[in-house]
């Protein structure tokens, strides 16, 4: 897989996870821990692996 096609992949899930906030909140459910975690993401490369990986 070519960087072109991985930064296209990850631009379509930013799109689905702000239609998937965007439902949500209209559903009533409070999003605002996602405003936290959106700038707080490391490439997998770069990540620390943990107990379960």
């Amino acid at each position: 897989m070519t960087d072109a096609e991985i930064d296209a992949l990850r631009e379509k899930m930013d799109e689905q996870s702000e239609e998937i906030r965007d439902y949500l909140e209209g559903e009533g459910v409070d999003v605002s821990p996602w405003d936290d975690e959106a700038h707080d993401t490391v490439p997998d490369a770069d990540r620390e692996p943990v107990d379960s990986d």
